[in-house]
């Protein structure tokens, strides 16, 4: 605004001042002279006016750009926000399901210490009716938790077989 009121006041000066000027010593009035000069300082306010709207549009240009990139900006920043929430809700989503894994597998791991603990104590039991002393019905246990129980009374009488034969030694 201040440029624009700066040239329209030396455009007005440059009028005014050509205006009351004689053009030289010369007497004679020249009637042209007035009017070329008033066509020039309208071609130089005319001028000016243009610049001040180029000056304008180019400040209205930059400022839209600036608007844009900012825009721009912000919406970069919210893609990687919105991007960061889903990184970390699928970190805890996969923290969840590892953790559930975990404890899945610990109670198996507790049912399958509860299975074998049941088995022991039963094959235990079952070799020491048979005969067999603490540790070697122990031995016994250890020895067939993986038999199928109709393989049990077999492997059983074997074992004692087998003591009877160590015990004749």
């Amino acid at each position: 605004m201040k440029l624009k009121n700066v040239t329209l006041a030396a455009a007005l000066l440059a009028v005014l001042t050509g205006c009351g000027s004689s053009g030289g010593s010369s007497n004679t009035p020249n009637t042209n002279q007035p009017t070329a000069q008033n066509e020039q300082a309208r071609q130089q306010v005319t001028d000016a006016k243009k610049a001040e709207e180029a000056r304008k549009a180019e400040e209205a240009r930059k400022a839209e750009e600036a608007r844009k990139a900012e825009e721009a900006r912000k919406a970069e920043e919210a893609r990687k926000a919105e991007e960061a929430r889903k990184a970390e809700e699928a970190r805890k989503v996969e923290e969840a399901r590892i953790a559930e894994e975990n404890r899945k597998a610990e109670e198996a791991r507790k049912a399958e210490e509860a299975r074998i603990a049941k088995l022991t104590e039963e094959l235990t039991a079952l070799a020491k009716q048979a005969g067999l002393d603490d540790d070697k019905a122990q031995k016994f246990a250890g020895s067939n938790l993986n038999t199928d129980k109709s393989e049990w009374q077999s492997a059983l009488n074997n074992a004692v077989e087998q003591d009877k034969a160590e015990k004749l030694q």
